[in-house]
């Protein structure tokens, strides 16, 4: 297999296993963000993820 063909089919293969391992976790559409445990999705989500972000852990969330 030339180079160029293994580089394709070794990014195709990371692809198939990162939307395998998104499916498993529940992220479903676009955008999705993953905070922790904590799934996100839709752009009006995103100041409440990087919210949940800034918490520390055991704190209870803001809000």
């Amino acid at each position: 297999m030339r180079p160029a063909r293994a580089a394709a089919a070794a990014k195709k293969a990371r692809l198939i296993a990162r939307g395998k391992a998104a499916i498993a976790r529940g992220i479903f559409g676009a955008p999705s963000f993953l905070v922790g445990e904590e799934l996100f999705w839709d752009h009006g989500r995103l100041d409440q993820a990087i919210a949940w972000a800034l918490v520390p852990p055991d704190l209870p969330p803001l809000g």
